[in-house]
């Protein structure tokens, strides 16, 4: 095959002068490269939501395929399965986002500094897309490091860009390892949004409160003073209520899934947007 590698995966140690990656953690490797690609399309495509899934000719197009192996430590060089130039184009753009936010966790930057902690932010991401995916790569991430360290002798992976894609290598160490495993269960926002319920409680030292939604689920709710003021002294009790913000979600657990919100405005669900 004559196509330029789109990346190359490089796996480092010192016994991998000599033998190879075991098959397993090859295979778990890549299909967590795999998941990144599919991952950043449903982003994109404003499509992340619970069990989202690409479909059967959207997973032909956004495939990679081994075209050829090194054997100076053990690299697998990866190029688009589809031959269509457009679709190459495409899924070039793509590794370049998510190889993006990858470089986050190789930096160790997924959270902000001690200094550029906000309380109500979590992720240090540019933009809601960013966190989300974050967020959304977490368990891919932590499958890929998992491999480090383990039975194979992998002290590092590599992961190279081509030029093209205009990204530089990331290197994945036994530190990004560990801190990926720090991050289990941090808090990050997801993209804005809105949920319609009735407050069933609050608490004034913490300016929560807690609001059913019609489904019947039960949110905790984060309000600033005025917001909270505004609940407590002007609305009616079993009022629906309509919050505007961000859902908090978790590393590590269902991309979709959240139980507290933090609200940038609350009107009654009867006025007009």
């Amino acid at each position: 095959m004559n196509d330029e590698p789109l990346l190359r995966l490089k796996f480092w140690g010192e016994t991998l002068d000599v033998r190879s990656v075991p098959i397993y953690e090859l295979g778990e490797t890549l299909v967590a490269v795999q998941r990144i690609i599919h991952k950043t399309y449903l982003v994109e495509a404003e499509r992340l939501k619970r069990h989202s899934r690409v479909r059967n000719h959207e997973r032909e197009r956004l495939s990679l395929q081994i075209s050829g192996r090194e054997k100076s430590s053990d690299i697998y060089a990866l190029v688009p399965f589809a031959a269509d130039p457009a679709v190459r184009q495409h899924l070039t753009m793509l590794l370049k986002l998510g190889l993006g936010v990858l470089t986050k966790y190789a930096s160790s930057s997924v959270l902000p500094s001690e200094e550029e902690e906000d309380t109500n932010i979590s992720v240090n991401a540019r933009t809601a897309k960013d966190s989300l995916l974050a967020g959304a790569i977490y368990g891919d991430v932590y499958q890929i490091t998992n491999n480090i360290l383990n039975i194979g002798g992998v002290e590092g992976i590599e992961l190279m860009p081509n030029k093209k894609i205009g990204a530089a290598p990331i290197e994945l160490n036994s530190d990004t390892k560990q801190y990926v495993r720090k991050l289990l269960n941090a808090t990050y926002r997801g993209p804005k949004q809105e949920i319609t319920g009735v407050v069933t409680s609050l608490s004034p030292n913490r300016f929560v409160s807690e609001v059913r939604l019609k489904s019947g689920r039960t949110i905790k709710v984060r309000l600033s003073p005025e917001c909270f003021n505004f609940v407590r002294y002007e609305t009616q009790p079993k009022e629906f209520l309509r919050f505007k913000g961000h859902p908090i979600m978790r590393l590590g657990k269902e991309k979709t899934t959240y139980d507290e919100f933090e609200a940038e405005s609350v009107t009654p669900a009867t006025a007009k947007h």
